[in-house]
């Protein structure tokens, strides 16, 4: 208990300074200076938008980036950085060619409806390019599924109930108590033991609980609301100048699958975009991409699917002549000014 009540102060005065040196404008001479040369190129990596009106428990910055972040975020890259579209980085790569100045590529995952109606404008408005790498399963439908991600179904659920507690073991969920549900604290805690459980299962698996669970909180899936891209607005993205990606079809861990299963998710998701927006899809990441979720074996079968880059998330720089099979990507921290340090972590660690 002591060692975690240290940890988050530290990370609190750690906040605090990089605050204190973002806000005075002390950053501004070291951009200056060290512009110059070109060591590498970050991903940026965002998932969810909110605003002041979305409805949501807050996981991670990286997972739910709050709007004014974007922006600044945006605001800072283009002013110190190169910002460079997928495309390009991948040709860079390729090419062996070494990066003129230290470069960004801004990429989001899984398909939120926020990335269209949040994303793009201001995207358009600072003169990021972007790209999306979306899970075609979960694409919402005119009339049809809400294409919800099974973590968003899961907070809707908890969000939407008019009960106030929730027994896990009512799930086959042992080793917890009774969760209290009555005030958003105890709504985020219940999010965090739940979704735990029904990351570990398999989907069909993982599709029964939470159908048990809407069950027992006495919910209806219909009156979820939509949180996912309709492929009316894939195509918007499209047409913006998004290069759109492959996440896969049912946003499944890859390595969990059977191989043979995995490859027809790269073939046909690539095949799904394809045909919906009337351009090739080039570039694909694995979902949840942790070192254990995905394999070499994985991307050389990306690559026979005819993509050129596979994305995961592991956190580090790409490198002139690095394998874009293997790229590398960074996600969002507590804060714009801790974000930046960060990625300044990761050039001033490449000099």
């Amino acid at each position: 208990m002591l060692q975690a009540h240290m940890s988050n102060i530290r990370l609190k005065v750690l906040d605090g300074v990089a605050a204190a040196m973002y806000w005075a404008k002390v950053w501004q001479p070291y951009f200056r200076m060290r512009r110059a040369a070109g060591k590498g190129a970050l991903i940026l990596t965002f998932h969810r938008l909110v605003d002041d009106d979305s409805h949501y428990l807050f996981k991670a910055h990286s997972v739910q980036t709050h709007v004014r972040m974007f922006e600044q975020i945006l605001a800072d890259i283009s002013r110190h950085y190169r910002v460079m579209d997928l495309n390009t980085l991948v040709d860079y790569l390729c090419e062996g060619r070494p990066f003129e100045r230290d470069s960004i590529t801004v990429v989001f995952d899984d398909g939120y409806e926020d990335n269209f109606r949040l994303g793009m404008p201001l995207c358009t408005r600072y003169g990021v390019p972007a790209a999306l790498y979306v899970a075609t399963g979960c694409v919402a439908t005119d009339g049809g599924s809400h294409g919800a991600l099974w973590n968003d179904r899961l907070e809707q659920a908890l969000l939407g109930t008019c009960y106030t507690a929730l027994n896990p073991g009512d799930l086959g969920i042992e080793g917890h108590p009774s969760l209290n549900l009555k005030h958003r604290p105890d709504l985020l805690q219940a999010n965090v033991i739940l979704g735990r459980a029904a990351k570990a299962l398999a989907p069909v698996e993982r599709n029964d609980l939470l159908t048990r669970l809407e069950k027992l909180l006495a919910i209806d899936p219909a009156t979820y609301r939509r949180v996912m891209l309709t492929w009316d607005e894939v195509r918007g993205l499209a047409r913006a100048g998004w290069e759109i990606g492959s996440h896969g079809i049912s946003h499944t861990i890859m390595t969990r699958l059977p191989f043979a299963d995995a490859c027809d998710e790269l073939r046909e998701s690539k095949r799904q975009i394809e045909e919906q927006i009337n351009r090739p899809v080039r570039h694909f990441a694995f979902p949840n991409g942790n070192a254990e979720d995905f394999s070499e074996q994985l991307a050389t079968a990306c690559q026979e699917a005819g993509y050129r880059s596979v994305a995961s998330c592991v956190t580090g720089l790409n490198m002139p002549g690095a394998n874009p099979l293997s790229l590398r990507r960074m996600g969002i921290t507590r804060s714009v000014p801790r974000t930046l340090l960060a990625m300044e972590r990761h050039f001033m660690a490449a000099a």
